[in-house]
């Protein structure tokens, strides 16, 4: 989920952070180069390219994969001579055989006994900020603000209710760029009773060219740090409003409904777990099972969340390490390779349930039988970290992933 790879004429490097340093050094082949970044004298991919290892090379980029923001940098940094946006992802070129579909799932209606705002009600206050900056146009390209912003949800993506979409707003269209064949007749009465507009995906640069050229727009406002670049140079610097999209402000203050739904799903998620860890206790400790199996694991948990009301799908692939495979940040089981439980082993287990309400994510450490001295000194260090954050006063201006 993380990660960028560069490949030159002869090495292949990639750059990923903390969190795949293990597992990238068990799964790359010989062939590539590990960038831990994070690491003492570790450059960034894009430290790396301006370095004297790449010096007079032409940095090739598919601006539909790389935000705005990256590119300009790297024009910046190499000069624009240096930066060529591809036509064609060279990857795509050679990947012809045994690859996936592109996914094309039909969207639903998020109900407003959820989303306890009608659309209708969410574009009149985009209108009304969009306004005050004098922008005419509003571009949105983050998958889940366009989610928000229609009450639809989708399912192109396993375990993460989006659908592969753009949006454009301005003062009076409002338009989803789709492909149509994920739209059923509910949806689409959903969205014309608000009056959006439906056109197909691909067609989003052709009317960003087209509304661009017009005259009578002002600025066209597009979050260049989410935004791809194909999508933000196609608008003249003159017309680019680079700024937050409005929708992240308006969609993290969540009204009452979105509250209850949180509340009303942690208190299902809640019971599914319990009832999955008390299984699990009888398991090992009353039956000494010694052969369950970290798929084992995701499978029953699973299996006792989707016993409970509303609930879709995991809300990500379930991480259950056993011993050494906990400390795999965003480890995920394999049949083929997976470690068995017992009641002498540490269990770490980060899981989440997708529900129709809302999204939770719940992560413990477990132990059935007596922990080393060894064990209990790491979990109480880690324990005491988190109380010590959790009793914190944020210094001003400190955002909460730098307390660490």
């Amino acid at each position: 989920s993380a990660g960028v790879a560069l490949i030159t004429s002869d090495n292949a490097y990639l750059f990923t952070d903390g969190r795949y340093h293990e597992q990238a050094e068990l799964e790359l082949p010989s062939t590539w180069t590990l960038m831990k970044q994070g690491n003492a004298n570790v450059p960034t991919w894009q430290e790396f390219v301006a370095s004297d290892t790449c010096k007079g090379l032409t940095i090739s980029i598919d601006p539909f994969l790389h935000p705005y923001q990256v590119v300009a940098g790297l024009q910046k940094s190499l000069g624009a001579s240096r930066v060529k946006l591809l036509q064609q992802n060279l990857i795509d070129a050679i990947w012809t055989h045994h690859r996936p579909q592109f996914p094309c799932t039909t969207l639903r209606i998020h109900p407003l006994q959820w989303a306890g705002r009608d659309v209708s009600e969410k574009l009149h206050g985009l209108r009304e900020v969009m306004a005050e900056h004098q922008a005419t146009t509003l571009v949105v390209s983050s998958l889940d603000e366009i989610m928000w912003m229609f009450n639809v949800r989708g399912s192109d993506m396993q375990c993460n209710p989006v659908s592969i979409s753009y949006a454009v707003i301005t003062s009076n269209e409002a338009i989803l760029f789709i492909d149509p064949h994920k739209i059923n007749a509910e949806v689409a009465q959903h969205l014309a009773a608000h009056h959006v507009t439906l056109r197909p995906y691909n067609d989003i640069l052709s009317y960003l060219t087209t509304a661009a050229a017009d005259a009578s727009q002002q600025w066209i406002w597009v979050d260049t740090a989410t935004a791809n670049a194909a999508i933000a140079t196609v608008i003249p610097a003159n017309k680019r409003l680079e700024k937050e999209s409005p929708i992240v402000a308006m969609k993290a203050v969540k009204n009452h409904a979105e509250l209850a739904g949180m509340r009303a799903c942690h208190l299902r998620d809640g019971a599914a777990f319990v009832e999955f860890v008390s299984w699990l206790d009888e398991e090992l400790t009353v039956h000494n099972n010694e052969h369950l199996t970290e798929v084992d694991l995701h499978q029953h948990l699973t299996a006792s969340r989707a016993s409970y009301d509303l609930f879709l799908e995991p809300s990500f692939p379930t991480i259950a390490g056993v011993n050494s495979n906990g400390a795999i940040i965003h480890y995920r089981a394999e049949p083929t390779t997976c470690q068995t439980l017992t009641r002498h082993d540490m269990l770490l287990l980060d899981s989440g349930g997708q529900y129709a309400d809302g999204t939770t994510d719940v992560t413990r450490t477990f132990h059935f039988g007596v922990p080393t001295a060894h064990q209990k000194n790491m979990y109480t260090r880690v324990l005491k970290g988190h109380i010590a954050i959790d009793r914190l006063v944020f210094p001003t201006g400190t955002p909460g992933y730098l307390l660490d």
